[in-house]
């Protein structure tokens, strides 16, 4: 009876034992990716960076490091290590999308509006990408803040037609339709987007600025 607490202790330290290997019985090293779907972000940088001593040329070091930046919102090192990475591979869609947020949360609207035009041309999914409407969002603000209008103008429509209740790129089509002159239909926009957020100022704001356009071009 003396032995059972002595016995109990060595069966919890086999149990940790156990449970701290793999099933080839190695013990795990974590690797970049564990780390960072545990939102330890600064830890898989550090491990994605000795992996890359070894292997530069493996794409998924760029992405994960990209994604950890993001995170981080250090959006200048999201963008170098997205073009490093590219150099490897110059397709991979999901450098290119990296890229293009990088660029984007920088204000960087043309440098933006190239990648995601790319990512486009390699990543044309649009019934299987669930990121697909994203995408053109983030293209239509590009196109919105250079002034290409009807550009926006298409971009926000597909995004519309996948996310129906999404008030700001409701907001944003508004706007587009309303600099390409075509007041009726941004009035709509307008309403629509009151409905879903109602007060809204740019709402608000877009219906009294249309009430006046209207009234002087009937």
């Amino acid at each position: 009876m003396k032995n059972i607490p002595i016995l109990i202790l060595l069966l919890l330290c086999a149990a940790q034992a156990f449970y701290s290997q793999d099933a080839t019985g190695d013990v795990k090293v974590k690797n970049g990716w564990d780390y960072y779907s545990e939102g330890n972000y600064r830890e898989s940088l550090e491990a994605l960076q000795t992996e890359k001593r070894y292997f530069p040329d493996r794409v998924n070091i760029y992405v994960i490091s990209g994604w950890n930046y993001r995170e981080l919102k250090e959006f200048n090192n999201m963008e170098a290590t997205s073009l490093e990475g590219l150099k490897y591979q110059p397709t991979d869609f999901r450098l290119l999308r990296n890229l293009g947020e990088a660029y984007y949360y920088q204000g960087k609207f043309s440098d933006s509006a190239r990648a995601f035009e790319t990512y486009l041309k390699y990543k044309y999914q649009p019934k299987n990408d669930a990121y697909m409407p994203t995408a053109y969002y983030y293209l239509g603000v590009c196109y919105l803040n250079l002034k290409q209008y009807r550009k926006a103008d298409i971009c926000f429509s597909y995004s519309k037609y996948y996310t129906p209740n999404n008030s700001q790129t409701i907001l944003f089509l508004a706007e587009c339709k309303e600099n390409l002159a075509e007041y009726d239909k941004a009035y709509k926009l307008y309403e629509e987007s009151l409905r879903i957020r109602p007060n809204n100022t740019k709402g608000l704001e877009g219906l009294n600025r249309l009430k006046n356009k209207i009234t002087k071009a009937n």
